[in-house]
């Protein structure tokens, strides 16, 4: 099991569903209504910020690539 699947299964079920929509969409690059901003020193690298949690994903091949999910205070501590 990945670290990601690993987390929703913590969350709530409301909060589950709200960032699998999110992922949905990060994975397809449908990014219009979301807060996206590029890390800084990353060319490539981009978070989303929903809630109290952070979906950090990188572009490649017209794609989005999950790297991170999790709560804002722990998502950022690989980057």
């Amino acid at each position: 099991m990945d670290k990601i699947t690993k987390f929703l299964q913590t969350l709530r079920k409301d909060e589950r569903r709200l960032i699998l929509a999110v992922l949905d969409d990060v994975r397809i690059l449908r990014l219009d209504g979301l807060d996206v901003l590029a890390l800084s020193g990353y060319k490539d690298i981009f978070r989303v910020r929903k809630s109290r949690f952070r979906i950090i994903f990188s572009k490649k091949d017209g794609r989005g690539y999950l790297l991170e999910v999790n709560y804002r205070k722990d998502a950022y501590k690989r980057f």
